[in-house]
C-alpha cells in the first residue's frame, strides 16, 4: 500500500489517498475524504494516510481482516511498528534500539483509533469485530468502549493494564534550542539577498512559524499600522499551512517594515505575485514569481548551517524570539498570543525550562557577586 498526493477536485487543495496495486483502497480513502470534509489540514491528512498504510501493510502481511481486529492485533502492530525501520516493516536488530519516537507511535495510535471510530459511527463495523455479541451502540456496550479505548485519555483500568507496554506514552520534554545574538548577526550577514534577510528578520522579530511566513501575502501586511495578519489558508500553491486555525494579528517593528518597503522597491521588480517570499532567480527557466516552499527554505537553512558551523533551523528562530520576550518579563499571556498558541498552557509547557534556569542564574549569580 502506498500514499499518493492529489488535488482535491472540489476543495481546490492538496490531499492524500491510499492505493494498493494501483487501485484505491476504498475503506481507507473514505475515511481520508471524511477528514477533508472536516477541513483537516493537508499535512494532517497525509500523516493519517501514512499511519494507516503502515497498519494495513501489517494486516496484509499477517493475512488479517481490518474488520476483525481487536486489542491484541493492534497492540501487536504497535510492538512491531515501534521497532521496525522507518521506511519499511522489517524489524531492526535489538542493539540498534527504538526506530520510531514516542510521538510517532502515539500519532499512529490516534490515527488507528480515529479510523475505527469513524467506521463504527457510520455502521461499517456492525458486529464483525472479533468480540462476541458487539453492537454498534457504543454507549451501551462496554466491550466496544474497551476496543476503542487504547488511544483515549480515559480508558478502563483493565484495558490500561493490558496495554501498558504499548499505550500512549508521555514524550520526553526536550529543552528548546535558541540562537545566541552573535550567531543571529552571522545569520543575517550570510543572506545573499534582501528576500532571505527579510525572511530571517521576520522569524526572529515575530516568532512566526516558517509555514506562516511562506504563505504570507502582500495584502496581509499593513506597514503604515506596524502590523500583519496571519490567516488560516488551505489553498496555498506552495503547500504550506499556518497550523493555527484562528487568524490573528502580529505587531511588526518599523525596522522590518522599512526592510519590506526596500524589498518591494529594489528586489521584486517586475515579478507579479501575491506572495511576499517568492523565487527571485530560476536557472531552470521556471516562473520567478513562484512562492518559496518548504524544500527551498530547508536548503537555505542547510547552507546557513554549513557556513556558520552549527545547525540552525527555522523553529530555533521562533524559540529565540519567545525566550527573549520571557526573559524581558513580558507577560506569558502576551507571548502566548503572539506565538498563536491556542492555550497559555502550551506556552508554559514549551518554555517552562526558563523558570528553572533563571532561578539558577539569579541564585548562583548573586552568590558569585557576593563572593567577589
Amino acid at each position: 500500500m502506498r500514499v499518493e498526493k492529489l488535488n482535491h477536485p472540489v476543495l481546490n487543495r492538496v490531499t492524500y489517498r491510499a492505493y494498493l496495486d494501483g487501485l484505491p483502497v476504498k475503506h481507507v480513502n473514505k475515511f481520508l475524504s471524511h477528514l477533508d470534509k472536516r477541513d483537516f489540514a493537508p499535512n494532517t491528512v497525509k500523516s493519517y494516510a501514512h499511519d494507516l498504510s503502515q497498519y494495513f501493510r501489517y494486516l496484509n502481511k499477517k493475512s488479517l481482516d481490518w474488520k476483525h481486529s481487536d486489542i491484541e492485533v493492534i497492540t501487536s502492530f504497535i510492538a512491531f511498528y515501534k521497532h521496525s525501520k522507518a521506511d519499511s516493516l522489517s524489524v531492526l536488530p535489538t542493539e540498534l534500539g527504538q526506530a520510531r519516537s514516542i510521538s510517532t507511535i502515539n500519532r499512529a495510535l490516534a490515527s488507528i483509533s480515529a479510523f475505527y471510530r469513524y467506521k463504527l459511527n457510520i455502521g461499517e463495523l456492525g458486529q464483525s469485530i472479533a468480540l462476541e455479541a458487539i453492537s454498534t451502540n457504543v454507549s451501551k456496550n462496554p466491550k466496544v468502549k474497551e476496543f476503542l479505548s487504547f488511544a483515549s485519555a480515559s480508558r478502563p483500568q483493565s484495558v490500561s493494564r493490558e496495554l501498558k507496554p504499548f499505550r500512549r506514552a508521555k514524550p520526553v520534554k526536550r529543552k528548546v534550542k535558541t540562537i545566541p545574538e552573535d550567531v543571529q548577526l552571522k545569520l543575517i550577514e550570510f543572506c545573499a539577498n534582501s528576500r532571505d534577510r527579510l525572511l530571517i528578520c521576520l522569524l526572529l522579530e515575530t516568532g512566526m512559524r516558517v509555514g506562516q511566513a511562506l504563505q504570507l501575502r502582500h495584502s496581509d501586511i499593513e506597514s503604515w499600522d506596524s502590523k500583519l495578519t496571519i490567516f488560516y489558508r488551505l489553498d496555498n500553491s506552495n503547500e504550506v499551512y499556518s497550523k493555527t486555525r484562528t487568524s490573528y494579528e502580529v505587531v511588526i517593528t518599523d525596522k522590518w517594515a522599512n526592510m519590506y518597503t526596500n524589498y518591494l522597491l529594489n528586489e521584486i521588480g517586475d515579478i507579479e505575485s501575491d506572495y511576499v517570499f517568492t523565487k527571485l532567480y530560476r536557472k531552470d527557466g521556471g516562473n520567478r514569481g513562484e512562492p518559496l516552499s518548504y524544500p527551498s527554505v530547508k536548503f537555505l537553512f542547510k547552507r546557513f548551517s554549513n557556513s556558520i558551523g552549527c545547525n540552525i533551523t527555522p523553529n530555533m528562530l521562533r524559540h529565540t524570539h519567545a525566550t527573549e520576550l520571557l526573559r524581558q518579563k513580558v507577560p506569558i499571556e502576551i507571548v502566548s498570543k503572539r506565538l498563536g498558541h491556542s492555550s497559555i498552557e502550551t506556552t508554559k509547557n514549551i518554555y517552562e525550562h526558563l523558570t528553572a534556569e533563571d532561578m539558577k542564574n539569579t541564585i548562583f549569580g548573586s552568590k558569585e557577586g557576593i563572593e567577589k
